[in-house]
């Protein structure tokens, strides 16, 4: 007994070391696990942990019920796993990387700019942007979502089979897909600021034309900031909501392909 468990180890250990491969590198991109601010040491052990429940849940590679392959193959797998995890994260971290740009470039449009916190990644953000990112990465855990990207990982085995290349043209065709529909949610989200933004600057800038001896610049800035802030108020629930919706469906268009 204690002999075929040790024959069993290496091709068990291989085939949880290549879902490694698939998983840790995806776990690494999406959000909130992969933010800056969970330290490396517990994003290594979440990565690991759902390496080995995935891997349970598949089984055995049956390429290494035989033994352990060339060195050349090995490396080979890796690559080709890894490049197949990064795949699926990268698509997962457009949604919150796009909505981070455009709360970004709302921030700018009701005058908080200036006001800068540090974002997910580490980088200076507006205010505002860095908020609407940390409650969106919040709702991405407090609603299971993570749960749903290990469950497409899992599924990803039947579409993208272990050991199989990719093909290009197909993933860059999701890939673009996955932006295409990231960018057009995030500006549906964030388009009330932007809108509003544009029709109080211009008009603002026709009342300065009108009276340009008044400092219409210093006089607007209180109101376009105060404003802004009761547009945030009463629209942060909805644009949170939409954006968890959408992409939820998408999560679950993407898993019934």
């Amino acid at each position: 007994m204690i002999a075929a468990a040790l024959e069993a180890l290496p091709g068990f250990v291989l085939s949880t070391f290549l879902v490694f491969c698939r998983v840790g590198s995806c776990l690494m991109l999406i959000p909130a696990i992969g933010s800056a601010r969970v330290p490396v040491q517990v994003r290594l052990m979440l990565c690991l942990g759902a390496s080995v429940t995935v891997s349970a849940s598949i089984g055995e590679f049956e390429e290494f019920r035989k033994g352990v392959p060339p060195l050349a193959t090995l490396a080979g797998l890796v690559a080709v796993e890894t490049g197949k995890g990064l795949f699926i994260g990268f698509m997962a971290r457009f949604f919150f990387a796009m909505l981070q740009f455009l709360a970004e470039a709302a921030a700018n449009a009701i005058g908080l700019s200036s006001m800068e916190s540090s974002a997910e990644d580490g980088e200076m953000l507006p205010a505002l942007a860095s908020l609407i990112t940390l409650a969106a990465s919040a709702l991405f855990v407090i609603t299971d979502q993570h749960l749903e990207v290990l469950r497409a990982l899992v599924q990803s085995y039947d579409v993208l089979a272990f050991g199989a290349n990719l093909d290009q043209r197909a993933e860059m065709v999701n890939i673009l897909g996955a932006l295409a529909g990231a960018s057009l949610l995030s500006l549906q989200v964030c388009s009330p600021f932007l809108v509003f933004g544009i029709t109080i600057n211009f008009v603002f800038g026709i009342l300065n034309k009108l009276a340009p001896q008044i400092p219409v610049y210093f006089i607007s800035a209180p109101f376009v900031i105060g404003a802004g802030l009761m547009l945030l108020y009463f629209l942060s629930d909805d644009i949170l909501a939409i954006f968890m919706f959408r992409f939820s469906d998408w999560l679950a268009s993407g898993q019934s392909q």
